[in-house]
C-alpha cells in the first residue's frame, strides 16, 4: 500500500493494523513497481519517453482509496539522455507479464508505442542479470506473439485480453493483409477479364491474326 495526504498519524495507526510487507512496495525491483500498478501511460517530456505509473494509495487526509499518477517510471534513462529503447522494452515486457495495460497518452505516440511493441515480441529486450551481467529475453511463440504474422481475425484467441499496443498491431495487420488481398483481387479480375478477351478473339470463325495480339 502507497499513502498519500499529511496525516502521519493515522497513517502510522493505519500501517500497525497491516501485515508489515504490505505497507510500502516491498523494494525497488522493476517487477514489483509495475505489478502494483493499475495501468502504465506511454508519455514524454522534454527529454524523451517515460511512462506514468497510475495506482491505488489510500489518502490519510480524506480517508479514502484513490486511483491516480503518482509517479515517472524512466527505465535506462540519465538525467539529461532518454530512456534506452532495451528500458522501454523492459517495462513493456514486465507489464505484459503482470498483465498491466499500457496506454499512449496522446494519439500520436500509438504508433510509436505500437512499434516498440512490435519490437519486443519479435526480438525481444536485453536487460541485466544476478550478477550484473547482461542477458537478452525473448518471447517464445505464443498467443501474444502470434499477432506479428496475422493474416486471419479467425486466428486471434478470443481468450486473450489483449492490451492497446497489441490491438493496434493487430489492426495494422489486418488493414495491411486486406490491402494485400484486395491488391491480389483486382488482379485476378484483370487476368480473367484479359482471358475472356483472349478466349473471344480465338473463337473468331474469320482468320485475324491480329485482334489475339492486340488482346494480349
Amino acid at each position: 500500500m502507497l499513502w498519500t495526504g499529511k496525516n502521519d498519524t493515522r497513517r502510522e495507526a493505519l500501517q500497525k493494523l497491516m501485515p508489515a510487507s504490505t505497507g510500502q512496495l516491498d523494494g525497488l525491483a522493476l517487477h514489483k513497481i509495475v505489478w502494483s500498478c493499475k495501468e502504465l501511460i506511454y508519455d514524454k517530456d522534454d527529454v524523451g519517453p517515460l511512462f506514468r505509473a497510475v495506482m491505488y494509495s489510500f489518502n490519510t487526509d480524506e480517508m479514502r482509496l484513490e486511483l491516480g499518477h503518482l509517479f515517472d517510471l524512466k527505465v535506462g534513462r540519465s538525467k539529461d539522455e532518454p530512456c534506452s529503447d532495451d528500458g522501454i522494452r523492459e517495462v513493456l515486457a514486465v507489464a505484459l507479464l503482470c498483465e498491466v495495460r499500457v496506454v499512449p497518452n496522446m494519439p500520436e505516440y500509438e504508433e510509436e508505442l505500437r512499434r516498440y511493441h512490435l519490437d519486443l515480441l519479435e526480438h525481444g529486450f536485453t536487460t541485466k542479470d544476478e550478477v550484473g551481467g547482461t542477458v537478452t529475453v525473448k518471447f517464445t511463440r505464443s498467443e501474444r506473439t502470434s499477432i506479428i504474422d496475422l493474416k486471419d481475425p479467425g486466428d486471434l484467441d478470443a481468450s486473450v485480453a489483449y492490451g492497446p499496443a497489441e490491438l493496434s498491431i493487430i489492426k495494422q495487420r489486418l488493414s495491411d493483409e486486406f490491402l494485400r488481398r484486395e491488391s491480389a483481387s483486382k488482379v485476378l479480375l484483370g487476368l480473367e477479364f484479359a482471358i475472356s478477351e483472349l478466349e473471344g478473339a480465338l473463337a473468331i470463325t474469320e482468320r485475324d491474326e491480329g485482334t489475339p495480339q492486340r488482346v494480349l
